[in-house]
């Protein structure tokens, strides 16, 4: 395949604010390619799945996707997130039901960038710091993977082999030929690395860039739905401290 823009998002968790808010940024001539928790979380998601069904042109599954599907996933989940997907399930038609038990847990991109929501190794595994990422990045360098690009962590940025995670808005961050790569974009719909701005990044495959945003949208308007759809307060709370 030849080389592309790609806009990569991940995290949306049935935030349609935040996502439509994302829908006035996006470029539609890159690619886009959704790295999963479409649902979860959020009081939005028949508006998420319609949207994201429409738009994105790589899917893959989240963990939230994987517990509606398979409800003996939910055991070592939270509280709130059983509680949030419990209602997702009442609330989908069959047809976006049907639509997430078809979507794959992961996929290549012109042959040498996988997509996955967690780890290379693992859809549920979380990356936190440089240790972590560390042995998967070996790894990808060993089967001739230049980059993965996971979600889950919702903390936006990019590890490497040789330096700690490298993440700025400020500038374009240039990737080495040579170099092996785990990149996260953040989240759309709820952001955990202390900023309650949406996240999400743009890759060029042919100048080998990564350029990261961020966007503000009506956190009020979305925590309000939450609360009207009877979730739990803490799932409308959490939005306004990005943790």
């Amino acid at each position: 395949m030849e080389c592309m823009k790609y806009t990569i998002i991940s995290d949306i968790h049935s935030n349609y604010e935040a996502l439509n808010t994302f829908f006035t940024y996006y470029d539609k001539s890159t690619e886009l390619v959704c790295l999963g928790d479409i649902i979860g979380y959020g009081a939005s998601p028949i508006g998420c799945l319609g949207d994201i069904r429409r738009e994105a042109d790589y899917v893959i599954s989240g963990n939230h996707e994987r517990m509606l599907t398979n409800p003996r996933r939910r055991a070592s989940a939270s509280y709130y997130a059983r509680a949030a997907i419990e209602w997702t399930e009442k609330q989908l038609p069959e047809t976006h039901s049907s639509y997430i038990a078809r979507i794959k847990e992961q996929k290549m991109i012109e042959n040498k960038y996988l997509l996955i929501h967690g780890s290379p190794a693992d859809p549920d595994e979380y990356i936190f710091s440089q240790r972590e990422a560390l042995k998967h990045l070996k790894a990808l360098k060993n089967k001739g993977i230049i980059a993965a690009f996971v979600g889950h962590t919702h903390q936006p940025g990019i590890f490497t082999l040789e330096d700690n995670k490298l993440y700025t808005t400020e500038k374009t961050i240039p990737l080495n030929k040579g170099g092996t790569y785990i990149i996260n974009p953040g989240s759309i719909g709820q952001p955990r690395d202390g900023d309650t701005r949406g996240s999400y990044c743009i890759f060029d495959s042919e100048a080998l860039t990564i350029d990261f945003y961020r966007f503000e949208y009506d956190i009020e308007r979305a925590a309000e739905h939450i609360k009207r759809q009877n979730l739990p307060n803490e799932l409308a709370e959490r939005l306004f401290f990005g943790m």
